[in-house]
């Protein structure tokens, strides 16, 4: 690298990139109009980028898409959080499970809150994600008790109709109670230093960041 000039986009990057648009960009009923692709424009060269390299250009259009969907300029002039942090304690037998988080979007309306979560990728397994959506309903639940109903979603924004699938969150009781087993667990785990391993995989099926701890290999 020389000078000041950013790094190659590689696709953690791109992702990072378009959640750093979406945090920022205006929903406006127009969409994607001229001045919705300026304003991204003017976003990119804030933060370094040059929106005629490829790479970042297929990244804006991709966020441009996005907030071309009816469900995104249905939302100028409504409640939105964005990049939401949250903390989760869980009690289990004997300590306390702790779960940290961040909601990409949080849509708050009189019938309730509704939470999306911004993938860079093309669709996927559903049940890839259930953990993760089960954790923001939650959190909403926690955050908003008074809400009337809370739904999750994901948003796919490679996808050729980048709309999130809404869906009504279910009871999260037995999501809890799955924590709490989880922190026991963990806790079981620690105290006897045996750390099982998962078959690698499910490992690579759930895309976990830390696959070389348990197996140095996949670095």
């Amino acid at each position: 690298v020389e000078g000041d000039a950013l790094p190659p986009l590689d696709p953690l990057r791109r992702g990072t990139l378009a959640h750093r648009l979406l945090e920022r960009a205006a929903f406006r009923a127009g969409g994607a109009d001229p001045a919705a692709r300026a304003e991204l424009d003017r976003l990119l060269a804030a933060d370094g980028y040059e929106a005629k390299d490829p790479l970042v250009a297929e990244v804006r259009e991709h966020v441009a898409a996005f907030l071309g969907t009816p469900f995104a300029r249905a939302l100028d002039g409504v409640a939105v959080r964005r990049e939401l942090p949250f903390l989760l304690s869980v009690p289990y037998d004997g300590g306390v499970l702790y779960l940290r988080g961040q909601m990409d979007l949080v849509v708050l309306t009189s019938d309730g809150v509704t939470v999306v979560d911004y993938k860079h990728a093309r669709v996927g397994d559903p049940d890839d994600y259930r953990f993760q959506l089960d954790a923001y309903a939650l959190a909403a639940r926690r955050l908003y008790p008074a809400a009337p109903s809370v739904r999750t979603g994901l948003a796919f924004l490679k996808e050729a109709d980048p709309s999130p699938q809404i869906a009504p969150a279910p009871p999260s009781a037995p999501f809890e109670a799955a924590l709490a087993g989880l922190g026991r667990s963990l806790a079981d785990a620690r105290a006897a230093d045996d750390w099982a391993q998962r078959p690698l995989a499910t490992c690579h099926r759930l895309r976990c960041g830390f696959i070389y701890r348990c197996y140095p290999e996949e670095r």
